[in-house]
C-alpha cells in the first residue's frame, strides 16, 4: 500500500431518459463474465423553489412513476449513458437501456436510482425457435459445424433462418402468421448481436476438422445445436450459456461501442499469457480454496466405444487422462464424455473422397478390414484428444476454479474483466489470476463519500507457487 497521498478528483456524469432536472449523486457500473454489464446510478432531485429548497411530496413521486409506467408499451432504445472519469486520465462511458427506475421519499433520503443495461442484454428476446427446417437436413446432408466454434453455431443457425425464410411452414391461421412474422421482425436485433459475438469469438477445436466426417459425431452434434435452437424461445441468454458449457467457453462482455463480446476458451482463465496490474490497493482477500484430503492425481475421461459399421471391428472403450504423469497414490477423478459426442460411435458410410482427402485413407483398398481399421484407429485418436483436452480443462477447474482473490482498489475505470493478470504493488508480486469480475464505485452522498475499484479474481496462483502440469 502506498504511503504517499494522491489527490485525485473522479466524476461522474449522465444523461439518462426521464431524467430531467436531477444530478447524479452516485454511480455503481459492474461487468463480469458470463454475464451482461449493467450499471446502477442514483439521483437527487436539483429543483428548487424560490427559498433555495427542494421540496418534493408524494405526489413528484407518484408522476416520475406514472412517467416510467406510460413508456411501458413504447419501443425501447439505447438513449442513455453514464460517463465516469476516475481522476488518473481515463474515462468510461456506458450506454445503454433503462431498466427498473426506483423513487424513495423519506427523512433524509430524497432521490431516486434506476439501473442501466448493456445493448448486449437486447439479445435475451431473440428467439429461433421460430425457425425450421428438415431434420434430415441436418442430419444426412454437409457438415455444417466448423472447428471455429462461433462460426460454426452461426452457420447452423443461418441455415435453419434460411429454411424459414424460404421454405415457410404451414400455419393454421393468419393470426398464427401474424404472430410468427412479428418475432420473426424482432429477431433481427438479438440475431445482429448473436452474429457479432459468434463472429469475435476466439474457442477452436481442431479435432472437428476430422471428426465432422463422422456420420455419427456429426449427426448427434447438428441434432444437438439444432435442438437447443428450437427450445429457445424465453431468454436467448440462457441459451448462450448452454453453448458456454457444450463448448467450455467463456463469456466476456465488451464495452466498446457497437461490440457485444466474445467466447474464449475456459483453459484461457489458466494458461493465457499475463498482463502486468499493478495496483495501489486499500484492502485484499485471498483464499487457496478448499483443501482436499486426498491429493488430486489426475482426471480421467470414459469416453465412447468405437465399433465399424459392417464387421464391428473392437476399438473398445476411449479413456484419455490429464496429466499423463502424477503422483501413483493420488485421487483420480473421473468425468463424463463431452454432451456432443456420442455414447457409440460407428465409423459409418464414409465417400471415397471425404475418406481419401480428410482422412488420408487412400493407400487401403476400399472395403477392407485393414482401411476399417485404420478409419477405427483415425477417429480414436482425434475422439482422444478432444477427451484430453476435456479432462485437461477439469484437471485445471478442479485445482483452481475456487482459489481466489478480492480486492479494492484506488478507482481505476481502465480494468477490464475476462483479462489474466500478474497483479503486483509498487514493491512486490503478489498472484496471477483471471479477473472475473470488476465494479467501480463512485459515490458522492453526504457520508458515503467512496471512489474505488473492487476486482474478483479465480483461478489464482499466489507469488511463489504455479499448478504443475497445467499446459
Amino acid at each position: 500500500m502506498s504511503d504517499g497521498v494522491e489527490i485525485r478528483t473522479p466524476r461522474g456524469t449522465a444523461q439518462i431518459a426521464g431524467a430531467g432536472g436531477a444530478k447524479i449523486d452516485a454511480v455503481t457500473m459492474q461487468f463480469s463474465v458470463n454475464r451482461f454489464p449493467i450499471v446502477n446510478v442514483g439521483f437527487h432531485d436539483a429543483t428548487t423553489n424560490d427559498a433555495g429548497v427542494v421540496k418534493l411530496g408524494g405526489s413528484d413521486v407518484a408522476e416520475r412513476v406514472a412517467a416510467q409506467q406510460n413508456t411501458m408499451f413504447e419501443a425501447a432504445s439505447p438513449n442513455s449513458s453514464v460517463t465516469v472519469e476516475d481522476g488518473k486520465g481515463n474515462t468510461l462511458t456506458f450506454s445503454g437501456y433503462v431498466s427498473g427506475p426506483n423513487y424513495q421519499l423519506s427523512i433524509q433520503n430524497v432521490g431516486f436510482s434506476t439501473s442501466i443495461a448493456q445493448a448486449a442484454a437486447a439479445v435475451a428476446n431473440f428467439q429461433p425457435s421460430i425457425y425450421s427446417g428438415a431434420q434430415g437436413e441436418f442430419r444426412d446432408g454437409e457438415a455444417l459445424m466448423t472447428p471455429e466454434i462461433g462460426p460454426g453455431l452461426l452457420a447452423i443457425l443461418d441455415r435453419m433462418k434460411e429454411n424459414f425464410e424460404n421454405r415457410p411452414p404451414p400455419y393454421p391461421d393468419k393470426e398464427t402468421e401474424g404472430i410468427i412474422q412479428q418475432i420473426a421482425s424482432n429477431n433481427d436485433t438479438g440475431y445482429d448481436i448473436w452474429s457479432s459475438i459468434c463472429n469475435a469469438s476466439t474457442v477452436e477445436w481442431p479435432e472437428l476438422e476430422n471428426l465432422m466426417q463422422i456420420p455419427s459425431i456429426k449427426n448427434s452434434l447438428q441434432a444437438h445445436i439444432v435442438q437447443i435452437y428450437r427450445n429457445s424461445y424465453a431468454d436467448f441468454f440462457q441459451t448462450m450459456m448452454q453453448f458456454r458449457a457444450m463448448f467450455s467457453m467463456v463469456y466476456v462482455p465488451s464495452l466498446k461501442a457497437g461490440e457485444y463480446g466474445k467466447f474464449i476458451p475456459t483453459l484461457d482463465m489458466a494458461t493465457s499469457d499475463a498482463e502486468d496490474l499493478e495496483v495501489n490497493l486499500q484492502s485484499i482477500t485471498m483464499s487457496a480454496g478448499p483443501k482436499s484430503i486426498m491429493p488430486l492425481s489426475y482426471v480421467a475421461v470414459r469416453g465412447p466405444k468405437m465399433q465399424e459399421h459392417r464387421n464391428s471391428l473392437g476399438g473398445g472403450q476411449i479413456i484419455s487422462r490429464w496429466p499423463d504423469t502424477a503422483q501413483s497414490d493420488g485421487q483420480v477423478v473421473q468425468i463424463g464424455t463431452p454432451s456432443w459426442i456420442p455414447s457409440d460411435l460407428t465409423a459409418g458410410r464414409l465417400s471415397e473422397a471425404t475418406v481419401g482427402d480428410t482422412l488420408d485413407l487412400d493407400s487401403y483398398e476400399s472395403g477392407s478390414d485393414l482401411r476399417d481399421r485404420k478409419l477405427i484407429e483415425t477417429i480414436n485418436k482425434d475422439v482422444g484428444k478432444v477427451l484430453k483436452r476435456s479432462a485437461q480443462e477439469h484437471y485445471v477447474d478442479f485445482s483452481l476454479a475456487n482459489s481466489s482473490a478480492n480486492l479494492v482498489i484506488d478507482l481505476d475505470v481502465s480494468i477490464q474483466p475476462g483479462v489474466r493478470y500478474k497483479v503486483t504493488t509498487e514493491d512486490s508480486a503478489i498472484f496471477t489470476g483471471f479477473l472475473v469480475g470488476v465494479k467501480h464505485n463512485v459515490c458522492s452522498k453526504p457520508n458515503q463519500h467512496q471512489a474505488n475499484t473492487e476486482l474478483a479474481f479465480s483461478h489464482v496462483e499466489a507469488e511463489g507457487f504455479e499448478l504443475p502440469n497445467k499446459t
